[in-house]
This record gives structure tokens, C-alpha cells and sequence, in this order.
């Protein structure tokens, strides 16, 4: 196969061509056709031993870059004589070290489309080698292979194969390599080679059905510095349960994935931490916890840095909360939005820089709504350490704390809200209880309150006068 150097240009254009088709997502394929003289496509054998997907490699091939280049040579394939194909060369990280990667790419018309093929390999497109002494050290069975048919060693070769997984949520075939006798033809079983593929395939019916992917599992345990054994007791499940699904060799269902998933809220992992103190009094591992509610006071904080100050806000009321006076997502919706409104007359400044939306059950915020909205009227989670504020936010926090909070329930909250001017403006045009994204406008919610805190003589020297308003609110 004669070698030949390509322009500058023509590899850069080529390499658009070749990023054009990834990203479209379609028209792209392994190569599996064996290397000449040998019966082992290379490429699908690395696959299976490294656990690689077809995505995978097309996100290192997606890297490529014009010093990645290597040559250019004429395709062997009688049936495409002007058919060229591209030789790039890559380090990246597999497994856990970083490997050498031969990368062979052509563009084939196909149907009057471009169809990118590809090889991707540790070794050298030369060399016919199937199974180096890296390979061996890596999978650790790969000699003494006995075929039970007639009892020949070490004797076999690899056939390309296509295997079917259909199931509740997914179907693909997914092309493996596998060993077969050269002597008698029988195929031979090889266990780490079967549990390779076993994960592959997992790992695929996690991403048709949609379920929690073995990398987000261990983000999961990263963040709140937990093990594996001590949040599978969290969650009331098997000691072992999710090293099995961290293995690959285990699917989580549906129900098991979605409360995994829903742990990346740390007001949820809160509540489960919560819910093992009550139920294990006395008799829980005090290290394993300590470590999850320290984890729990960096996560919450971190939350006003990604999410915005009316975290803060959130963390500070859920500190309040006890088993007697517990608050819901209705009440604490309820209680942003009366500290906002009482913000801006009695310091003249927004507390945080939030919108809420004029919803059937009074003003939301919805970017709190969607950290909350699992818990639904159950009580949400408490907060063991509240945020600090400057003296004036912290007179207006226990005010409404005070005024509101303490006395009202969640729906004579929402009453409240339902029965003051800003709520009731921004609602016309909606049918009573039917859904609308309204923005509350905040001028109209400084005017009310402006107009309220002169009627009522509200001010930070007499504040306990909102009694008074909402007194006259309620019964007028």
C-alpha cells in the first residue's frame, strides 16, 4: 500500500468532512472487515477488552487535529479502487494509562451521502499482532483457552460475531469477537472476556432506557463523600448492591435509577440522611456520617454561587423548620415571596434577583420549584446550619418568620398572596386554578407594599406592625 503525504489544506478539509459527519450523527460505522491475513477485526476485539463504545470513539476522532496526521494511502478494496484512506495517530487516555492510537479513517459515497468508516487500535495498522503482552496483563485470560469439544489448547481464533439484546426499553446488536477452536470449530468460553462484553452491553441498555450511567453513580459518591456500601444503607437497599451496578454487571430498574438520580439534589440527599437518623437512633456509623453532613453544609452553601442568593434565602427558612412547625414547598414558595416584597420597601433594595411567576397556588419562583418540587406537600428537608446575614436582612427574615411563618398555615399563605393586588394583576386573563407563567412585575409588588407600609405605619422601628395588615387582609 503506497504512502503519500496530503497538503495542508486538503487534511484540514478532510477533517471537516469527517467532524461534518459525526456530529450529524448518522452515516458512520466500524470497519469490520479483518486485517489481511488475519481473521480478527482489531477494533471490535479492543472494544470488547477496553469497553469502549462507538461513541466513545467518535469523540476522539472528533479531536482530531492537523498534527494528529499521519499518511495518506490508496484503499486495498478492489471494490472502491479510488478509494484513499487516512492514517491519524493519537494519545489519549484508556482504561487507566495512556495508550498510542492508530486511527484509520475513510469517506466513502454511499447513496449519494458521505459514510465514514473507521478503525481505532493501540497498534500500528502494519502489524497483525491481535493480542500483545499489554492485552495479556490487561484482561489476564488470555492464554490457556481449552476447547471442551476436543480438548485442543490454546489452539483458536477470533470470528466476528452480532449479538441481539432486545428488552423492556431497548433493542440493539452489538458486534463482538469471539474465540473459536481452529481444530473443530466449537466456540470456547472465555469469562473475562464474556463479562467485558456484559458491561458493554449494560452500558448501552443503561442509555436506551435512560438509566444512571456507572460514572454519575460515582459523582454521586464523590460529592457527599460516602461509600459505596454505606449509601447503598442509605438508600435501604443490599450492602452490595450498587458495586454491583458500578461493575456494569448489574442494571439498575427504573424505580432503583431515578432515586440514584435524584441524589444529585442535595436537598433530597438531606432528607435521606435525615430519614437514617430517625430510623437508626444510636446505632449509626458516626464517621460515615459525619463525613455526609459536612459534604451537606459545602454542597448547600455552594448552591447561592451556582444557583443565585435566594438560595440563601431557602437555606435560611429550612433552618427554622423543626418536627412541630416543618415547612413545605407551598409555604416556602410563600415566604421568598413576602421577604422579597418587604425587602424592597423596608431597605429599598431586592433581597435576591429572582422573577417569580403568578401561579395557581400564589407566587413561585421557579427555579426553587424545580429543586422542590419531588417532595410535593410533604415537609422539605432541615437545614442544620443557617446561612448568615447583615443585621436589617435578618430583621426582615424574623419578621416574616414572626408574622407569617409562625402563625399561618401554608394555605393561609397562599391565600395571602391570592388576595393582594400585585398576584391579583398579573393573573388577569387566567381562569381561576389553571396554569400561568405570568411574571410578577416588581414594581407593582413595591407600589403595593409601599402603599401598604404608609397605611399601616410598617417601618424597621415598628415592623411587628405586618400584624396588623394582615389581620385586615384576612377578616376585612
Amino acid at each position: 500500500m503506497a504512502k503519500y503525504q496530503k497538503a495542508k489544506e486538503e487534511v484540514e478539509s478532510f477533517l471537516n468532512d469527517v467532524k461534518s459527519i459525526i456530529s450529524n450523527g448518522k452515516n458512520i460505522a466500524i470497519n469490520n472487515v479483518p486485517w489481511s491475513g488475519n481473521k480478527v477485526n482489531k477494533t471490535l476485539a479492543y472494544m470488547a477488552e477496553t469497553q469502549i463504545t462507538q461513541k466513545d470513539i467518535e469523540k476522539v476522532i472528533y479531536e482530531l487535529q492537523l498534527s494528529n496526521y499521519s499518511y495518506t494511502a490508496d484503499d486495498k478494496n478492489v471494490n472502491y479502487k479510488d478509494e484513499q484512506v487516512w492514517i491519524f495517530g493519537i494519545t489519549k487516555t484508556i482504561i487507566d494509562k495512556d495508550e498510542d492510537l492508530y486511527i484509520k479513517l475513510k469517506i466513502r459515497i454511499f447513496q449519494e451521502e458521505m459514510l465514514l468508516i473507521m478503525s481505532f487500535h493501540p497498534e500500528k495498522p502494519e502489524d497483525t499482532t491481535i493480542l500483545n503482552e499489554k492485552k495479556k496483563e490487561r484482561s489476564g485470560k488470555m492464554e490457556n483457552r481449552i476447547c471442551m469439544e476436543c480438548g485442543t489448547k490454546d489452539t483458536y481464533e477470533f470470528r466476528n460475531m452480532i449479538r441481539e439484546y432486545e428488552g423492556d426499553g431497548y433493542h440493539f446488536e452489538l458486534p463482538v469477537s469471539l474465540p473459536f477452536c481452529k481444530k473443530c470449530g466449537a466456540p470456547i468460553y472465555d469469562e473475562e472476556l464474556e463479562k467485558n462484553i456484559v458491561q458493554i452491553a449494560n452500558k448501552k441498555i443503561r442509555e436506551q432506557r435512560e438509566i444512571i450511567t456507572r460514572e454519575e453513580i460515582l459523582e454521586i459518591l464523590e460529592t457527599y463523600h460516602v461509600s459505596q456500601k454505606f449509601l447503598s444503607k442509605l438508600l435501604g437497599w443490599g450492602e452490595i448492591t450498587l458495586t454491583r451496578y458500578i461493575s456494569g454487571n448489574y442494571t439498575p430498574n427504573h424505580f432503583n435509577s431515578s432515586r440514584l438520580k435524584e441524589l444529585k439534589n442535595p436537598y433530597v440527599f438531606q432528607m435521606l440522611l435525615q430519614n437514617y437518623y430517625a430510623e437508626h437512633e444510636g446505632r449509626y456509623e458516626e464517621k460515615s456520617l459525619k463525613k455526609a453532613e459536612n459534604s451537606m453544609i459545602v454542597q448547600l452553601k455552594e448552591l447561592k454561587e451556582t444557583q443565585g442568593k435566594i438560595f440563601d434565602t431557602v437555606n435560611w427558612f429550612l433552618a427554622q423548620s423543626s418536627d412541630d412547625t416543618p415547612i413545605t414547598h407551598l409555604a416556602l414558595q410563600k415566604l421568598l415571596y413576602f421577604t422579597q416584597s418587604w425587602s424592597m420597601v423596608l431597605s429599598g433594595e431586592e433581597f435576591f434577583d429572582d422573577d417569580c411567576q403568578a401561579w395557581a397556588h400564589g407566587a413561585v419562583y421557579p427555579k426553587v420549584y424545580f429543586f422542590f418540587k419531588q417532595f410535593k406537600y410533604r415537609p422539605l428537608p432541615k437545614v442544620e446550619k443557617a446561612p448568615e446575614f447583615e443585621n436589617n436582612n435578618l430583621k426582615i427574615l424574623n419578621a416574616v418568620k414572626s408574622y407569617y411563618y409562625d402563625i399561618y398555615t401554608a394555605k393561609a399563605l397562599e391565600e395571602i398572596c391570592h388576595r393582594e393586588k400585585p398576584y391579583i394583576d398579573a393573573r388577569k386573563g387566567c381562569a381561576e386554578g389553571k396554569s400561568c407563567n405570568t411574571i410578577i412585575d416588581k414594581k407593582s409588588i413595591f407600589s403595593y407594599y409601599k402603599d401598604i407600609s404608609q397605611k399601616y405605619n410598617i417601618s424597621f422601628s415598628n415592623i411587628y406592625n405586618i400584624k396588623n395588615y394582615l389581620n385586615s387582609l384576612l377578616n376585612g
